[in-house]
């Protein structure tokens, strides 16, 4: 027997007004994306910029829960995790959740980097997205920025 001939139950939902999408059960998956920032100085003013997005269109708007990791710190080294809601940018409620369109657009997240005055080898700022109000809709995805500290550019010299 070949992979290809085995059955698999099927279900169909909308995704989108008047279409329809047949996927097979545990196969295939929506997923909210996320982004990858660039590399970033670290000075104020500076900003590390996620998109995060849906995968695949769907039947309505879904809200995700996102939260911030890695060896940066909040507070000290970024802050203000804010989104861009199509005309400004505003503060993340502190539920931490943005709505992502059904469209499947991208929203812009971005955190503010602080500059101090500590010599610090290069840091991330990890985004990630939680639980999602749309059981159809898998998390867990992240994306990566780093901030680079630009007092970080000695060399040794031997004499």
């Amino acid at each position: 027997m070949r992979v290809e001939d085995i059955v698999i139950d099927c279900l169909t939902f909308p995704i989108a007004t008047g279409q329809e999408e047949t996927r097979r059960d545990g196969l295939e998956t929506l997923e909210a994306i996320i982004s990858d920032a660039t590399s970033v100085a670290e000075a104020n003013g500076n900003f590390l910029v996620y998109d995060v997005s849906l995968s695949t269109p769907v039947a309505a708007n879904t809200t995700v829960t996102l939260s911030l990791a890695g060896d940066a710190t909040n507070g000290v080294d970024y802050n203000n995790l804010q989104y861009y809601n199509g005309s400004a940018w505003v503060a993340v409620p502190a539920s931490n959740q943005i709505t992502l369109p059904a469209a499947g657009t991208a929203v812009q997240v971005r955190v503010a980097v602080i500059d101090d005055a500590l010599t610090e080898s290069t840091e991330s700022v990890v985004l990630g997205a939680g639980s999602s109000s749309n059981p159809l809709v898998s998390t867990g995805d992240t994306g990566s920025g780093s901030i680079t500290d630009a007092a970080d550019n000695t060399t040794a010299s031997v004499v």
